[in-house]
């Protein structure tokens, strides 16, 4: 999800940049999505249809929040080195990635990769 986040940005990366990147942006993704769990994921989950081909699944999926409210995610994953993994989640009609994605490059238009990661970092200790 990072490397598809950051699109053109990410081959300009060093190995190091990149391994330090997909971690800062992992641990944005769960303050987002995971620890605010009240607010994005429901209490319940009932999956609804999954489709997998030989390297792409989709599953989609049903989540009952508390008061009842039904919200729709789409799980997209790819298949590597025979293990399967989320590259991106679609919530309501809404890609994480696509989001990030337009942040980020709008981001790096006007500022530097070391302000990105600064500014990463910066949300990770709020």
């Amino acid at each position: 999800m990072a490397k598809r986040a950051m699109w053109n940005h990410w081959e300009k990366r060093s190995t190091d940049e990149k391994k330090e990147f997909v971690e800062l942006f992992a641990n944005n993704i769960k303050a987002a999505y995971i620890r605010k769990s009240g607010s994005r994921f429901g209490e319940r989950m009932i999956s609804l249809m999954e489709k997998q081909g030989n390297k792409f699944a989709k599953v989609q999926v049903k989540l009952i929040k508390k008061n009842e409210e039904e919200v729709s995610a789409d799980f997209f994953l790819l298949k590597e080195n025979l293990e399967w993994k989320i590259y991106d989640v679609v919530f309501e009609g809404v890609s994480i990635v696509r989001n990030y994605c337009r942040q980020i490059n709008s981001f790096l238009d006007k500022s530097s990769y070391e302000e990105l990661v600064q500014k990463l970092k910066q949300n990770q200790n709020k």
